[in-house]
């Protein structure tokens, strides 16, 4: 049954923390780090208050709506398939993270693009929806960065006995493999993107499930990642979508030093 999220508080500082101890970030960003606040309440002035954005983890009925955010932003060739989003959420969806706001008939958010497939809230309003406005979706890997087995489907994933234990997510790693950091349209350069990704940071940090958070990105926004405290380790040797990748990563014992420079700029 779904929760009643229309009281619940606009900020990500405010989720429970990740409790299992178990790469891909593209254009789909916010990246207008200008003036918008990455944590904490937001003012009335503020063009995301209006969507009282909440979070909350992601499950297998988020996966349409993921579908769509993935075809929005995403060119085909870089876009994450159904049966991969169903395999993640099976096996790690408590490390997945959504984005969401609780529209009601008259909302904004009705004419996003997820909007067609939000799932109900359970509220006194039968119309209001639960609208996916952006997502964090990560496995985990013993690996120090994100390789191709990383981002591999197991064949047979449902059949434990004949699963290729080598590809996909692996419970007992320490790192965090970060696939998809994704705002809809609409809602982009307005700062969602920023505070979903320290927001995340802050979560797996506080939550102790993993040592490093790693992901692969263009040589464009490399900047924007160091500015989160990810350090460039050089190109990868990841080709997914035929593109050159930049393998990044963001060592959690460290992170409360850049979290103290952000802070003051």
């Amino acid at each position: 049954m779904p929760r009643d999220f229309v009281a619940e508080k606009d900020t990500l500082k405010d989720m429970p923390p990740l409790e299992k101890s178990s790469g891909k970030l593209t254009d789909a960003l916010d990246l207008d780090t200008s003036n918008s606040p990455l944590t904490g309440t937001m003012g009335p002035e503020d063009p995301r208050s209006k969507f009282h954005p909440f979070t909350q983890i992601l499950t297998l009925k988020d996966v349409e709506s993921c579908l769509k955010l993935e075809e929005a932003v995403f060119p085909p060739h870089q876009r994450c398939s159904r049966e991969k989003l169903i395999y993640r959420f099976s096996k790690c969806g408590e490390l997945c993270t959504g984005l969401f706001t609780s529209a009601g008939p008259d909302s904004e958010a009705n004419q996003l693009c997820t909007a067609a497939t939000a799932e109900p809230v359970l509220t006194d309003e039968p119309d209001r929806k639960l609208v996916l406005l952006g997502y964090v979706i990560v496995t985990k890997t013993d690996n120090p960065v994100v390789k191709d087995e990383d981002m591999a489907l197991p064949e047979n994933w449902q059949e434990q006995t004949t699963v290729d234990t080598r590809l996909g997510h692996k419970e007992q790693g320490r790192t965090i493999a970060l696939h998809s950091l994704a705002v809809v349209p609409e809602c982009q350069k307005m700062g969602f993107g920023q505070m979903l990704l320290k927001g995340y940071i802050q979560r797996t940090q506080a939550s102790g499930v993993a040592d490093r958070i790693a992901l692969l990105t263009y040589d464009k926004l490399i900047p924007f990642y160091e500015k989160f405290g990810f350090e460039n380790k050089g190109k990868s040797d990841v080709a997914f979508g035929g593109e050159v990748w930049n393998d990044m990563v963001c060592q959690l014992q460290d992170w409360h030093d850049m979290e103290a420079v952000d802070d003051m700029s």
